[in-house]
């Protein structure tokens, strides 16, 4: 039989290993816009004057970004530009767009699906079985929903009834890292905890009506996606 004492060291000693990331998957929209084409769309919804129009060519040109996935764009049609029908032009100064309840049911319907997609192919990835998953942490900080997306993560792949749920919320552009640090936790307070991490964003619902610099580089910068 089994040392009892030498089996206790043992399990203590599994359960302060670093933890391995042993699958990753990723998922974005099927459709994207060109960088040069968002700035064409940007200038139709906001710019007031020309002043306007050089800047946002100019900041999304500099951004670095040569494309982005978004769930807001629609199928092209043969011979069309890419089109969105979700913001329409703004009709006044005071103009913000969609409300919150209009862009929360977008996230609603779009965070799961890539959540699901993105944590598939890491679980296949893993070589682990979807029931052997003791724990999910979910990073996002473009909506709200409940229950979250990791609900349809459950019931989906799908997942234990038993695996232990925990958000972490509206942290921004470092919630991955947290989430991280949540995962390393649980793995190494139990030597059987197998952790699905899973960072969802949709950043293209939260387009802003300004002309300020800054707004129109957080404009310029973020699409949507699930790791």
């Amino acid at each position: 039989r089994a040392n009892p004492v030498r089996t206790a060291a043992h399990r203590a000693k599994r359960a302060t290993a670093n933890p391995v990331i042993r699958g990753i998957g990723v998922a974005v929209p099927e459709h994207s816009i060109l960088q040069h084409e968002a700035a064409d769309a940007a200038t139709d919804l906001i710019a007031s004057e020309e002043r306007g129009k050089r800047a946002i060519a100019t900041l999304y040109r500099r951004s670095g970004v040569a494309s982005r996935h978004c769930v807001i764009i629609e199928p092209p049609v043969e011979g069309q530009p890419i089109t969105q029908n979700f913001f329409q032009r703004r009709t006044s100064p005071t103009d913000g767009g969609p409300s919150t309840g209009q862009r929360m049911a977008i996230y609603e319907q779009s965070a799961t699906r890539l959540a699901v997609a993105a944590a598939r192919d890491a679980i296949a990835e893993s070589g682990l079985a979807a029931e052997r998953i003791t724990h999910i942490v979910s990073a996002t900080c473009t909506g709200f929903s409940a229950p979250g997306f990791d609900l349809g993560l459950i019931e989906q792949l799908p997942l234990s009834r038993g695996v232990q749920r925990t958000q972490v919320g509206f942290m921004g552009c470092h919630a991955g890292l947290n989430a991280l640090r949540v995962a390393q936790a649980y793995c190494k307070a139990d030597a059987n905890a197998n952790v699905l991490v899973c960072a969802t964003e949709i950043c293209s619902i939260h387009f802003q009506y300004s002309e300020q610099p800054q707004t129109i580089v957080s404009n310029a910068l973020f699409a949507d996606g699930a790791a």
